[in-house]
């Protein structure tokens, strides 16, 4: 567009609200046209417009005596007219300045009388004119000026109600297509207005449910608690969210999760609600899994327990009986049928330790990890052989302080078991890491292959090493599995030969 046109100051802000009414290059329209038409009569021309100013085109939405569907903004009468509040007359085209050199006057339509009163919605934008064209010279009388502002109020308010009809329309089908149950409820108990979704997920007929007070439907034990969730929207509650089963036309009942809201004007209240029976059956059937495994557990735990102890027991009491019979390769033996049986128990302490990992309390609370990581390291400061180094920066954490615990006191004890080294160095390191919190756990051992940096986190996995034969193979996987429980995540890194670096990451909450 020529930098010499004029254009409004609020010229961004317009253009964004024309084209929220949704109606450039839209079909016509019985009332506009029929009010442009009555404009042209009044006012005694041959040709009417509604003209839309876009960003570089004038639009017609209703157009008498003339074909054209637009023309260039920048060749535009209306351009000039949307600058002012009121109407634009020009009487003679080819004494104004602005307009005698314009083809529109050199040309077909030959133009010489113009009239263009603003468009103008509720905010004061001026989405384009009504506009009465001549050509020749003409002059309005008082009563054209005044019925020509009329008319272009009239069509502000068609081309408003317009927007608002298309609104409804998209809330409508939205409304009637939602796989979800929404619904309006009056103060009175009753429902006023429900969408497809309840005939769907219910059984009964919209008519069945208006005529029913809602709290009929709902299962006896949960209607005291859902009154009471309510009753909080006439506190000021904003929003309340709550359960309760609803009853079905065949009887049954289903379990529906909901999020109300209420009308500040009229009281009634706006709900949503999302069928959620089959999550309510899979967290039931999950449940009863639990306590099953948890059964089976100490089932197994007690079965293989007792005969283990009882094993350990008659080895220890045959070994003291023949003390100083027995030669060496048999007092070998025995040594070892005491130890495997020590190896099983702790086998199954880890087992039972890892599956109630999962069923730990999960609460999380804000802590200190640098004060946490010292109180750890208070376990270790007898040792004459072993630093912990602590990085000062450690922040605090939210997160669950048992389940921190368990990681850094299992990565402590990995990298500790493991360490072939005459004075054992570990290092633990702070830094934040997006939304994570990094801590990087650094040893001097030997390291890890290449080839098992995944697998050691593997339950029960242990290398075939003299050194490996006091683990179950369990530390590690716990301390994945809490931290992939809790978003985070954990993995090794070494170069097989100068230690290894654990590399921990426990999300930002």
């Amino acid at each position: 567009m020529a930098s010499n046109l004029p254009i409004p100051d609020n010229e961004k802000e317009r253009l964004t609200a024309l084209i929220s009414y949704d109606i450039l290059d839209s079909e016509s329209e019985t009332r506009i046209n029929d009010l442009t038409e009555l404009a042209s009569e009044i006012c005694g021309v041959p040709i009417g417009l509604v003209s839309l100013i876009d960003e570089d085109r004038q639009w017609f939405k209703a157009k008498v005596g003339i074909e054209v569907n637009e023309t260039p903004r920048s060749i535009s009468f209306c351009q000039f007219a949307i600058m002012q509040k009121d109407l634009m007359e020009v009487q003679n085209a080819l004494n104004d300045d602005r307009f005698k050199d314009n083809v529109l006057v050199s040309e077909d339509p030959s133009i010489r009388f113009y009239a263009g009163q603003p468009l103008i919605d509720d905010n004061g934008f001026a989405l384009g004119t009504l506009c009465m064209i001549d050509n020749q010279p003409k002059a309005l009388t008082d009563f054209q000026k005044k019925s020509l502002r009329i008319l272009a109020k009239e069509i502000v308010i068609e081309i408003q109600d317009r927007k608002k009809r298309k609104e409804r329309d998209v809330y409508k089908k939205f409304f009637e297509n939602s796989l979800d149950l929404l619904c309006v409820a009056n103060t009175d108990g009753f429902f006023k207005k429900l969408n497809p979704a309840f005939e769907r997920t219910l059984g009964w007929t919209e008519e069945e449910m208006l005529v029913k007070p809602f709290f009929d439907l709902i299962h006896p034990d949960d209607q005291a608690k859902t009154s009471k969730e309510i009753e909080k929207l006439s506190q000021g509650y904003k929003t309340v969210g709550f359960e309760n089963r609803f009853l079905k036309k065949n009887g049954g009942f289903v379990w529906l999760d909901w999020t109300s809201m209420p009308d500040s004007e009229t009281g009634e209240l706006y709900a949503v609600a999302h069928d959620v029976t089959h999550l309510k059956n899979l967290v039931s059937q999950l449940e009863s899994n639990n306590k099953t495994l948890d059964q089976f557990a100490y089932t197994v735990s007690h079965d293989l327990k007792a005969p283990l102890r009882a094993i350990s027991g008659f080895t220890e009491f045959l070994k003291e009986d023949l003390e100083g019979k027995l030669n060496e390769t048999t007092l070998k033996y025995f040594n070892l049928i005491i130890d495997r049986s020590e190896k099983m128990d702790s086998l199954i302490n880890g087992v039972l330790k890892y599956s109630k990992e999962s069923k730990s309390d999960l609460s999380n609370s804000v802590f200190d990890s640098k004060e946490l990581l010292e109180e750890l390291n208070q376990n270790y400061l007898h040792l004459t052989d072993f630093k912990l180094e602590i990085d000062p920066k450690c922040p605090e954490i939210i997160f669950n302080k048992v389940q921190f615990h368990q990681i850094f006191s299992n990565l402590i004890d990995n990298a500790k078991k493991y360490n072939d080294e005459e004075f054992c160095s570990i290092t633990i390191t702070y830094c934040s890491n997006g939304p994570f919190h990094q801590y990087n756990v650094k040893d001097n051992g030997p390291g890890i292959k290449a080839a098992l940096k995944e697998r050691i986190f593997e339950i029960f996995y242990r290398e075939s090493t003299e050194e490996t034969k006091e683990s179950s193979g369990i530390g590690l996987s716990i301390v994945k599995k809490i931290l992939e429980s809790n978003n985070g995540s954990i993995h090794a890194e070494s170069d097989g030969e100068n230690g290894s670096e654990f590399i921990v990451k426990i999300p930002k909450i």
